[in-house]
């Protein structure tokens, strides 16, 4: 079950704390005697976060980084970066040669060893198991490139914490007799008690049914021993085509997918909607397709229970999956929605302090990908000169704790 939402109170600043791009954040207490000058307004989120460049884009040739896709800390401060790069042909202007990347850094950035995933088209997204097993789902479909001979394999895996990666061959369940539709795009990942739910980029026309549907394709993958469970459901599309990038499990199970109908002319974003299921067998439409018209850019699950849905028109709230309220204010500005041991939300371009309620406008960017270690250190990639495929980290200020790190005042 989804835990209540329990609002976290805001603790005033104790002490002046140096932080931020252009600014001091001030504290809150002791207050001086009559006559002394007003305390400096506090500074935003936004502003405390001071970047740091790294030797990302030195160690693997800053021409080739096209696209950093997804960061992943270990426990012990190992780095993991997933990027991508590509070739454009001058003639026709289309990409080709198409190469992912996982690299890996022990020294916080200072220096950086990769491991090229072979036969990957699209970049890769990374999950840690509880049981310390590493997991990159990957797009193998061929597009704008030629198809190497044998095909790709869409999950890899680790278990010496990225230092070697291996390819995963799913062994596909039958459905009504017929091979279920091969997993070549894994848009999003999560963990179901020890195993993984796979959540494929695009839904797919189920032919083994009569008459054909289209289906959202989701299987749920267990690593030990090798079978895959297939949770795939049908849906009333009302578009050509379907697309997910959010999925979401709750501590008892249950898991939620967002998925959007887009166009087949252009992929125009269509009608975002969410569905729910704790078993694989019966789901349940959260979302009509017909309330929030946009793509589905995330579907975060913040540690208080409450569920957001980021969709092209902002983000909405949830703390039962059911009812579901737009945000105050400006819209969340960015894809995924990153939530900060301080209770910060971020997204790309905007920040939150009330769990979602309200969004402002950040200063700068924030960066698509944004995630914190346990000792308050954020890594992004948004650079504090616009590279871009760059590898940043913001370090807090000394004796500052991660819950008090970027904190809203």
């Amino acid at each position: 079950m989804l835990k209540s939402l329990a609002f976290r109170p805001r603790m005033p600043l104790r002490s002046l704390i140096v932080v931020g791009m252009v600014g001091v954040l001030a504290g809150c207490g002791g207050g001086g005697g009559g006559g002394s000058d007003p305390a400096p307004a506090p500074v935003t989120p936004d502003r405390q976060i001071q970047w740091q460049t790294t030797a990302f884009t030195t160690a693997v040739a800053p021409a080739q980084v096209r696209d950093v896709a997804d960061i992943l800390l270990s426990p012990g401060g190992r780095v993991h970066v997933a990027w991508q790069t590509w070739s454009v042909d001058p003639v026709s202007s289309l990409a080709h040669d198409f190469q992912t990347f996982i690299s890996r850094s022990d020294d916080g950035g200072a220096s950086w060893s990769s491991v090229k995933l072979d036969n990957v088209y699209g970049p890769a997204r990374l999950l840690r198991l509880s049981t310390g097993m590493l997991v990159a789902g990957v797009d193998v479909s061929p597009y704008l490139g030629d198809v190497p001979e044998g095909g790709g394999f869409s999950v890899w895996t680790s278990v010496d914490d990225g230092t070697t990666w291996q390819p995963r061959r799913l062994a596909l369940p039958l459905r009504n007799g017929l091979p279920a539709p091969a997993l070549n795009e894994v848009s999003a990942m999560a963990e179901r008690n020890g195993e993984v739910v796979l959540v494929h980029g695009r839904g797919v026309m189920d032919r083994s049914a009569t008459p054909a549907e289209p289906r959202a394709t989701v299987y749920v993958w267990n690593p030990l021993t090798e079978t895959v469970a297939d949770w795939s459901f049908a849906y009333d599309n009302e578009g050509e085509a379907s697309a997910t990038n959010g999925v979401a499990v709750t501590a008892d199970g249950t898991v939620f997918v967002g998925y959007n109908d887009v166009s087949s002319v252009m992929f125009r974003p269509g009608n975002a909607t969410v569905f729910r299921s704790g078993n694989g067998v019966a789901w349940e439409e959260l979302v009509p397709f017909t309330s929030y018209r946009g793509e589905v850019n995330d579907l975060a699950l913040l540690s208080d229970g409450m569920l957001l849905l980021n969709v092209n028109g902002g983000v909405r709230r949830s703390a039962d999956g059911r009812t579901w309220l737009a945000p105050d204010g400006v819209s969340a500005y960015g894809r995924r929605v990153h939530e900060l041991a301080s209770g910060t939300l971020f997204s790309e371009r905007g920040y939150s302090c009330d769990w979602g309620a309200s969004w402002q406008e950040a200063a700068s960017n924030i960066g698509e990908v944004l995630v914190q270690a346990a000792d308050g250190t954020l890594w992004s990639t948004v650079s504090s000169n616009g590279a871009f495929g760059e590898v940043v980290k913001a370090v807090p200020p000394a004796g500052v704790a991660a819950r008090d790190f970027v904190k809203c005042p």
